[in-house]
């Protein structure tokens, strides 16, 4: 809405060809170009809660007769994700608008978006960002979103460095019970990394980002000999094509590794070089992990059926979270308490295969997570 006794400005509804100049030049290299990270925010609001100017929308046309696009949170190679206003329900969304490329591959990447939009709709959980809705303008989908008031994890690791081994623990927890919903409702993410973590004003840790998620016996979209994904966070299995929800386990290690130590476990000086180390090296030392180094050791195991799994996993991050001291930590953050199954690590793997179901850990209380 426009100021008291102003006019609104009018401008052109954007497009997913819109900007592309000021696009690009917000873009880092893609992922398969080296291992270099993307720290740009996805979902999230910037950490210094600053909405500057919201009073005056950047545009005044609605998509669909009810959505407003306020202004641009983020940019990257994909798009631009917009902080918006649902005018029938009078509440604050984020927008995602996937830039669609030229020729045939529009119709594929158009695709892709809703299909994101499907699969992430199939989940109900507080550590996976909601989707409300989609609609399309003019063959362009657009992704109506829950608006997080956060940063990412990678926005703070850039901001404030490597986290102490139990705030590590912590948000580990919350990201393993966002991982368990989606495997639950048959989904693999494929792209957990510190980017698609939104550690929230609220105190949650918020899994996003399900472009590349594919769902339990669907490779409608996945392209022979295409391997998207972040380099660095990349679990060795993708490499030859399989598809399997230890996957998303290996990710969680690689970014909670990145998250206590500074750095990617698999960081090399060119992308080949990492896709090597990824497959073939042992994780670089750790320096600070402490007792979360069992834990991450278990989750990069590049053997996907002796993998740690989700029960092993929270087992372990939970005694880091109730049980170590930490000197950087206020005293009076108040400790997790998360009751988990009594069934161990071994007895709750499956037969059938590191693919199969698992059972979830207990939800947190976000008040005493001490997570911000």
């Amino acid at each position: 809405m426009a100021r008291t006794g102003q006019a609104p400005e009018t401008r052109p509804l954007p497009t997913g060809d819109h900007d592309r100049t000021a696009l690009k030049g917000s873009v880092s290299a893609p992922d398969h170009q080296g291992p270099a990270l993307d720290l740009a925010p996805k979902h999230g609001v910037d950490a210094a809660g600053d909405y500057r100017g919201l009073d005056a929308p950047l545009d005044t046309s609605l998509l669909a007769d009810r959505y407003r696009l306020l202004q641009p949170l983020a940019r990257g190679g994909m798009g631009t994700v917009w902080h918006g206003h649902d005018e029938l329900l009078t509440r604050e969304v984020a927008i995602k608008e996937v830039a669609l490329p030229a020729g045939p591959e529009r119709t594929i990447v158009a695709e892709r978006t809703r299909q994101e939009a499907r699969v992430t709709a199939r989940i109900s959980h507080p550590n996976v960002a909601g989707v409300y809705d989609v609609v399309e303008v003019s063959g362009q989908p657009w992704i109506v979103l829950e608006l997080v008031r956060s940063r990412t994890l990678g926005q703070r690791l850039a901001h404030d460095g490597p986290l102490s081994p139990r705030t590590v623990a912590k948000i580990g927890l919350e990201l393993l019970r966002g991982l368990c919903a989606a495997h639950a409702a048959g989904i693999v993410h494929l792209d957990v990394k510190p980017d698609n973590v939104l550690l929230a004003h609220d105190g949650r840790v918020v899994l996003t980002d399900f472009g590349i998620a594919v769902m339990d016996g669907d490779a409608s979209l996945t392209q022979t000999g295409t391997l998207t994904g972040t380099m660095a966070f990349l679990a060795p299995e993708r490499v030859t094509g399989d598809i399997c929800r230890q996957s998303d386990l290996w990710s969680l290690g690689a970014t909670l590794f990145m998250a206590v130590e500074g750095r990617p476990p698999f960081c090399r000086d060119t992308a080949i070089h990492t896709l090597v180390a990824v497959l073939a090296d042992p994780p670089d030392p750790f320096q600070r992990a402490g007792p979360l180094a069992s834990v991450l050791a278990g989750l990069l195991d590049k053997n996907p059926a002796t993998r740690l799994d989700a029960v092993g996993a929270s087992e372990q991050l939970r005694h880091v979270a109730d049980l170590w001291p930490l000197k950087d930590e206020p005293a009076a953050d108040a400790v997790l308490h998360i009751p988990v199954a009594a069934t161990s690590s071994a007895e709750a793997a499956s037969e059938s295969g590191p693919c199969s179901a698992w059972s979830c850990p207990s939800p947190i209380n976000y008040a005493e997570s001490g997570i911000h």
